[in-house]
């Protein structure tokens, strides 16, 4: 009789196993495929995304007791989880490597969040040669005027430090974007190099949390038309922003909080043609926002042809709820 009942256990346990690889599967397609484009694959693009390997647990038990054939179906399952779902990159040229590589420009982003607790000492101590903040502050400015050895543009809501001279700035209109936004969120620069001119542009583009909110306030399918205005004014906005850096002279390079995670559509549709350096060189998941319940890699540094990524790596707490995004580049392109 115990035979007789282990046979349909265990097909049920394989049921399972091969149940949840579609699961992960279509998940997968779904965040690159219709994240940022459909509402509710938004959801689960900000979302997080953890709980999805929830399931895998039961799952698992199941097969080690009736079915270990089953685990070879949970272990792909886990590849697509950590992966397509859950963002792990393996760089195995920039493993455990968080000195400057000789000759390599640093590049470090950080929102720092209004700037009252940041602890810009840290920062510096990275050793970058340009950092770009975002959510700057009037405070926060101040301090940047402080700072000695480096040039400051202080700006309420995003600043930088160079230790390469600024030749010159620019900063976008927001009335250029969809909605006119009460602070500028786009600034390009140019900056002497060793190499040449440097077009370098900080950003922090709009989030998505009003129709995210929504969604947790009330019944999540009748957030369905916030979350979709908000795609429309983020994708426009994406696409000022990007026409803006295309207008910069020298070697491109933009940095900033995207409020854009890899795999949405939006950041694929206006720049995946730029090389995103922690995927091209980074470690582990680049996780940069974090809140309570999630973890999201939403703050970048791309750049243009002729950059080769040495190295990224997300720097430790500063006293913002992000984390400092730091880039080593060198140029190979034509001097």
């Amino acid at each position: 009789m115990r035979g007789l009942l282990a046979i349909p256990v265990r097909r049920l346990s394989r049921l399972l196993s091969w149940t949840y690889l579609g699961a992960v599967a279509t998940l997968a397609a779904t965040l690159w495929g219709l994240g940022d484009r459909w509402w509710l694959a938004t959801l689960a693009l900000y979302g997080p995304r953890w709980i999805f390997a929830l399931p895998a647990i039961p799952i698992a038990l199941a097969a080690m007791l009736v079915d270990r054939r089953g685990l070879g179906l949970l272990a792909a399952s886990a590849l697509i989880l950590a992966g397509p779902v859950l963002g792990l990159r393996v760089s195995p040229r920039s493993w455990r490597q968080t000195e400057q590589p000789a000759g390599a420009l640093r590049i470090i982003s950080a929102n720092v969040e209004g700037g009252q607790q940041v602890d810009l000492d840290r920062i510096l101590a990275l050793e970058p040669d340009v950092v770009l903040f975002q959510e700057c502050g009037p405070e926060f400015d101040a301090r940047l005027r402080g700072v000695t050895g480096w040039q400051a543009d202080p700006e309420p809501y995003v600043c930088a430090l160079s230790r390469l001279p600024i030749l010159a700035r620019a900063r976008q209109d927001p009335t250029e974007f969809w909605r006119v936004r009460g602070s500028d969120n786009v600034i390009r620069y140019e900056l002497e190099s060793r190499w040449g001119a440097l077009s370098v542009t900080n950003v922090h583009l709009n989030t998505p949390r009003s129709g995210l909110q929504d969604a947790m306030r009330i019944r999540f399918w009748q957030a369905a038309g916030t979350i979709a205005e908000n795609i429309f004014e983020r994708d426009l906005e994406s696409a000022a922003a990007r026409r803006w850096v295309n207008q910069g002279r020298g070697p491109t390079i933009v940095g900033g909080d995207f409020n854009l995670p890899a795999e949405s559509t939006i950041f694929r549709n206006h720049w995946g043609d730029l090389t995103d350096a922690f995927s091209a060189a980074g470690n582990g998941f680049g996780t940069t926002k974090h809140t309570r319940w999630i973890g999201i890699r939403i703050d970048h540094v791309l750049v243009g042809p002729g950059w080769e990524v040495r190295n990224a790596f997300v720097g430790p707490a500063v006293g913002s709820d992000h984390h400092p995004l730091v880039v080593d580049l060198e140029w190979r392109g034509k001097p």
